[in-house]
């Protein structure tokens, strides 16, 4: 392989990394949606999250001891946020399918931008504006429903909605915060702090001890794949992909859930459904795609 070609390999890595944790988030919606019904959603995020922090723990000694000492803001910001996220998305679940959920929660692809420009005072590349309005049409595509001509939207939907917003100051955290600071004290501090506030919030549901095939697959799915890898994979891709292309990439997650859904919980789509996830990933596509951003692009 020759140095350019190195090159490229090496530039497009993080955008294939992000991929995959999309792929890994969107299979475990259904997973997550069985699950629900024989534990609460607090009690599951702070088991799942205190199983991944403790596998980071062994796995990075030095890194857990140093996340305790240093870089507590960028942490404890990313770590609100995301948690907040987990909460509301988990909750949200709970009242709607997991193919919408999986849908809105794509809808961080709009907000990233917004916040990505106000933070970090950066100017938006027309290939992410072209990928912004792809995805966006695809998600509209996906999950606006109308009956007698009224948009059909129910409190599951909400609270999923409000995810896609802590999600997305999440990602702009990281974009702030990553490259200045240790992949893995960030990802531990995150990890850690969602699973100490889902576990201030378990008090307020009905505390049943995790059991049973489907609860155990769906923790150690969620604890293993997508916060251990997934979230670290987005906390290491993020120094190295400004927030606006990394939303849009992670907007792939939504036709994951939806083609996971499908297989795993027998959930189908409608055609218009199935056109928004092709645009979805056509948004995907223009970025990956696209040439090298500016410094001051997001």
């Amino acid at each position: 392989m020759g140095r350019g070609s190195a090159a490229t390999a090496t530039r497009f890595l993080p955008h294939v990394a992000l991929l995959a944790a999309a792929a890994i988030w969107g299979f475990t919606f259904p997973l997550v949606k069985d699950a629900l019904d024989h534990i609460g959603p607090f009690e599951f995020l702070a088991v799942r999250f205190a199983i991944a922090t403790v596998v980071l723990a062994i796995i990075w000694p030095r890194a857990t001891v140093q996340a305790l000492r240093t870089g507590r803001r960028a942490g404890l910001t990313a770590g609100l946020l995301l948690a907040i996220g987990h909460v509301f998305q988990t909750a949200g679940l709970e009242l709607t399918r997991s193919t919408n959920a999986g849908f809105i929660t794509g809808l961080y692809v709009v907000f990233t931008p917004v916040f990505a420009a106000i933070i970090l005072r950066r100017r938006v590349s027309p290939a992410v504006v072209l990928g912004v309005m792809f995805t966006t049409a695809g998600l509209a595509f996906m999950s606006l429903r109308i009956v007698d001509g009224r948009p059909m939207v129910n409190v599951g939907d909400l609270l999923v909605l409000v995810s896609a917003v802590a999600y997305a100051g999440q990602i702009v955290t990281l974009g702030r915060y990553a490259a200045e600071s240790d992949a893995r004290v960030l990802l531990i501090q995150q990890l850690a702090i969602t699973c100490v506030v889902c576990a201030v919030l378990m008090p307020a549901e009905d505390l049943r001890v995790p059991s049973g095939g489907v609860v155990w697959n769906a923790l150690l799915a969620t604890a293993l794949g997508s916060s251990v890898f997934g979230i670290g994979v987005q906390t290491w891709a993020q120094k190295r992909i400004s927030p606006t292309p990394a939303a849009i990439i992670f907007a792939a997650e939504a036709p994951f859930a939806a083609l996971f859904a499908h297989i795993l919980a027998g959930e189908r789509l409608p055609g218009p459904a199935w056109l928004g996830a092709v645009l979805i990933m056509a948004g995907v596509l223009v970025v990956i795609l696209r040439p090298a951003p500016a410094t001051n692009e997001v």
